[in-house]
């Protein structure tokens, strides 16, 4: 890859952080950090380490990531220098300060705000803005595929006035959910995971610190992101599985090396449009077909895309569900316990439904359309990192596209009835994925 800019990059993600130099370029070294992908570490070994000059070392999963709190607590003040992504931004700048000179692309991904938020107290005390308490409105369809209860592995760190309970109400025979139940707990809860994504903002400082330092911020590219949003009760549910806006939406924040004006731009963009907009600031010429679309022009033209794949476009989201029709989902299609692995194939349920999530500006109004369609999934076993895992067969796969179930219109956040404006969404949603 050429590239006419001399420049740095670096996207971060709460999970996933990329830094890129680029300067006229023949070769450029490559390095992660953390969690790049999602769980990549089988018996102690990065397995992506030889896609990069330097593998990732840090074995965060086993030091002090998710279960650093003792068994079922949900926060605790830990020691900022024991936090492994304070570890693992630490070695992020050694890479820097000893590779100033060099090209170099690197992966990093922080693990915090995950279950459990060990952070130092002082992130906590440090809040001096007003929290939102999440609405907890519940919408339950008939059929329960927009509603998602919480795997065991969240069930079991939700400790609440000293004992356990579970973070929503099962059996949804009231309207009642562990939100409204308990108030002062869940907003605790909301106040220690603003403080994890506190103490993340403080490593990113220390990153942006560490490029002034080495004269090399001016020509470094940031951008940061998630790959997901979360629910804190809202809308009486907890975690990460469904299709609604609090979920699917993620931040998206881009430094660039040309002059501009700070300023929010608001258009619907993907996660996708990440790529393309990186081969552009490094002046890549000749691109591989990409379903994203560069976001640069957006930034520093004011123009704006239309069709698919957001830039002013249409933003889109997939999820899927293993349950049958009216039973609440406990576990996401892609759990399995890490004790039967060797049977992962035969083990993972059958994918059922899929789920779509479309956003759009429409008549000057933000919608988010939700939909799910029958799925029959055919799936071969294939052997990776030593294990079966379930491939699915796409030639045989096949997806109801003429039923639609728990249809869904919000309009600027507001559930509402608007049958025409539905049936103009199907058209899109159709035209656009099917």
């Amino acid at each position: 890859m050429k590239s006419k800019l001399a420049l740095n990059v670096i996207v971060v993600m709460i999970v996933v952080t990329i830094i890129v130099t680029c300067d006229r370029v023949q070769a450029i070294l490559t390095a992660s950090f953390g969690k790049v992908f999602h769980n990549p570490i089988v018996n102690g070994i990065d397995v992506y380490a030889d896609h990069w000059t330097k593998g990732n070392s840090l074995k965060y999963h086993d030091q002090n990531g998710n279960n650093q709190c003792d068994h079922n607590a949900i926060y605790c003040d830990i020691p900022e220098e024991s936090a492994t992504d304070y570890k693992m931004t630490s070695s992020l700048i050694n890479f820097i300060n000893e590779n100033v000179d060099k090209q170099w692309f690197i992966a990093a991904g922080f693990l915090r705000p995950h279950l459990s938020n060990a952070v130092p107290i002082k992130y906590v005390n440090g809040i001096d803005f007003k929290l939102k308490f999440p609405n907890t409105t519940l919408i339950t369809p008939k059929t329960n595929l927009n509603y998602y209860d919480c795997d065991d592995v969240y069930n079991k760190k939700m400790l609440f006035r000293g004992k356990l309970q579970p973070m929503i109400n099962r059996q949804r025979k009231t309207s009642s959910d562990i939100a409204e139940k308990f108030p002062k707990d869940t907003y605790e809860f909301i106040k220690w995971y603003t403080a994890a994504i506190l103490f993340i903002d403080s490593q990113l400082l220390r990153i942006v610190d560490c490029l002034i330092e080495n004269k090399i911020y001016n020509k470094t590219i940031i951008i940061f992101t998630s790959d997901h949003g979360w629910n804190s009760g809202d809308n009486g549910m907890w975690c990460k599985n469904c299709l609604y806006n609090k979920v699917t939406s993620v931040p998206l924040l881009i430094k660039g090396i040309r002059p501009v004006k700070n300023k929010v731009i608001d258009e619907y963009t993907q996660l996708l449009d990440i790529y393309p907009t990186i081969l552009d600031f490094l002046g890549v010429k000749k691109k591989p077909k990409l379903d994203g679309k560069s976001l640069v022009p957006l930034m520093y033209e004011g123009s704006k895309g239309t069709g698919i794949g957001g830039v002013g476009g249409v933003a889109i989201t997939m999820y899927v569900r293993c349950n049958n029709l009216g039973e609440i989902p406990g576990q996401s299609c892609m759990s399995v316990s890490n004790k039967n692995l060797k049977k992962m194939c035969k083990m993972m349920p059958s994918i059922k439904y899929i789920g779509f999530s479309v956003r759009m500006t429409h008549n000057d109004y933000n919608y988010e359309y939700i939909t799910w369609k029958p799925f029959n999934e055919v799936r071969e076993c294939k052997k990776l990192f030593g294990y079966n895992v379930p491939v699915i067969v796409k030639n045989s796969s096949s997806i109801d596209w003429e039923t639609s179930l728990d249809t869904l219109l919000f309009k600027n956040g507001n559930l509402v009835d608007e049958p025409e404006i539905e049936k103009y969404f199907e058209n899109i949603f159709l035209k656009n994925i099917h």
